[in-house]
């Protein structure tokens, strides 16, 4: 197995269960820092959703506390707090076995940050570290978070890097993303009696405080939408379903004399273990590859409540350059078979150029979804195709992705579809992201294999490439023209009220892939073709 391919997915399917289990999601996770972002961005806000629950005003005696009420205690109380300072650690342990080979990996995250509201604002320091193959990757960063009005932007840079240039900036969509304090979710369906909820008889001192202590059996289904979310960010839009059935049991503190919750303990192994299979299952081949997670935990403390110092973002921060807000940069697959050093990749490229061989628009027409053709700019393509088909005018910045050195593939090997395209041509809001695949016989430099999956959003860019596929369907086309030219898609559409769009997925014989997004005002303004090979 490679050790990138490795470092690599783990930073991305450990950010991604912590964004799960806190469910608020910045995008960017270029590399593993980036991942941490994501991760840290999530927990900061500590919480699944913002869902107005209204209490009842109930007289509760002390000598009757019940989980119920401390939590619609906490509730209430936390609704006169403006901003807090929490610390986070979080620990992952998991054991890996691929073709013979048994490995394990370690992750480690520990985060200082001061949150305030209205407006919300944010500052952080976050430490990081994977240990996987022996090699351990160290990250420090410096974080703050911002929501001016709709959307959320996270500005951040590692803590070595202080240059000119050192920021970086991700602006994305704040749509089912929450701003709260606290883990606020969990108290509501402590309140509503919607989970299997304890009040400890004894209370318990944390930092000198008196604190009641609620144990919590937190089911899966109580993150089913959170992980959709999360899944959505890192473009897997099915994720959600992996948490059913799944649990993960929670200590909760909350203080006796002002109902602030103190401190949080939650055991995520099994719903852990639930999300990493998930993600690896539709990210990469997972044949011969087993993965047990062994340990799992995520502890969050809260103090210092309206007690925090106006929070400043850098005006070198502000002023940062504008990052993509793709979820998971570069996540590559373990190797199904062993290097072959001898290999130059001419074959891999041969073989993508004859898959992508030249038709005319009338045959784009009148092709079935599944032949995997469409026309880029005029120019017909048939998934997989050679990269070189369009490397004159799509480029990759293979630095942004930890691969200065360059990168290989050996033959079947994928790197998944989030390896970002630029054009000149069009303007810095369209996102073009694609996966290589080498369909070659030998060891391939990345930029010699195919391009497996390609999706290129136009949602909020004002200049775009032309677009044709199969059907006729292109720019603007509405859902009756897309379902006349495709049928009934294979899962249930998945409606996204806030963002005003709606997300239609047909998956064939587990190997073709098509997933349209519709705008209500706009039509078809994204698409990805996958196809996963033999």
């Amino acid at each position: 197995m490679k050790q990138k391919n490795l470092r690599l997915a783990a930073g991305v399917l450990a950010g991604v269960m912590t964004v799960s289990m806190t469910a608020c999601g910045a995008k960017n996770t270029d590399t593993a820092a980036d991942t941490a972002t994501t991760a840290a961005a999530a927990a900061v806000s500590t919480a699944e959703e913002a869902v107005e629950v209204a209490t009842t005003e109930a007289t509760v005696e002390e000598e009757e506390a019940t989980a119920v009420s401390v939590a619609r205690d906490t509730i209430e109380a936390m609704r006169d707090v403006n901003s807090l300072h929490q610390e986070m650690n979080m620990t992952l342990e998991a054991g890996i076995s691929a073709q013979g080979v048994n490995t394990s990996m370690k992750m480690a995250m520990e985060m200082d940050a001061d949150v305030s509201t209205d407006p919300y604002l944010m500052r952080a320091e976050m430490d990081m570290s994977i240990t996987a193959l022996d090699q351990t990757q160290e990250t420090e960063l410096e974080m703050y978070a911002e929501k001016p009005e709709s959307d959320f932007v996270v500005y951040m840079r590692t803590k070595e890097d202080t240059g000119d240039g050192a920021w970086t900036k991700t602006t994305q969509s704040a749509a089912g993303m929450s701003t709260d304090l606290y883990s606020r979710a969990i108290y509501e369906a402590i309140a509503d009696n919607k989970t299997d909820a304890e009040l400890q008889e004894e209370t318990q001192t944390i930092d000198g405080k008196e604190c009641y202590v609620i144990d919590v059996a937190l089911s899966g289904e109580l993150f089913t939408d959170a992980i959709g979310a999360a899944g959505e960010a890192i473009g897997q839009s099915d994720l959600g379903a992996a948490a059913e059935g799944t649990s993960a049991p929670a200590r909760l503190y909350v203080e006796k004399e002002t109902s602030y919750p103190v401190k949080m303990e939650v055991d995520a192994k099994e719903f852990g273990g639930a999300i990493i299979n998930a993600v690896m299952g539709s990210s990469v081949e997972t044949e011969g590859v087993d993965i047990s997670v062994e340990n799992y935990t995520l502890e969050s403390t809260f103090e210092d409540f309206n007690d925090i110092e106006a929070i400043e973002i850098p005006e070198e921060a502000k002023n940062a350059s504008e990052a993509t807000d793709d979820a998971a940069k570069a996540v590559t697959e373990a190797d199904t078979e062993a290097d072959d050093e001898g290999g130059n990749g001419d074959d891999a490229k041969a073989t993508g150029a004859a898959a992508g061989a030249a038709a005319s628009l009338d045959e784009v027409k009148n092709a079935k979804w599944t032949d995997m053709v469409f026309a880029l700019d005029g120019e017909v393509h048939q998934i997989p195709f050679a990269y070189s088909e369009i490397e004159d005018d799509w480029t990759i910045d293979l630095e942004r992705f930890g691969l200065q050195d360059g990168y290989v593939l050996n033959p079947k090997d994928k790197v998944s579809g989030t390896i970002e395209f630029k054009n000149d041509d069009y303007d810095d809001k369209l996102r073009v992201t694609g996966g290589f695949m080498n369909t070659g016989d030998k060891v391939a430099d990345i930029l010699d294999t195919d391009i497996w999956s390609l999706t290129i959003d136009a949602s909020r860019s004002e200049n775009y490439p032309d677009i044709m596929l199969p059907g006729g369907i292109t720019w603007g086309s509405t859902a009756d023209e897309i379902l006349a030219a495709y049928g009934d898609p294979t899962e249930e559409p998945f409606v996204a009220d806030s963002n005003g769009y709606t997300a239609y997925n047909w998956f064939i014989d587990y190997r073709y892939k098509l997933r349209m997004e519709v705008y209500d005002d706009g039509g078809l303004k994204e698409f990805m073709l996958e196809d996963y090979g033999d």
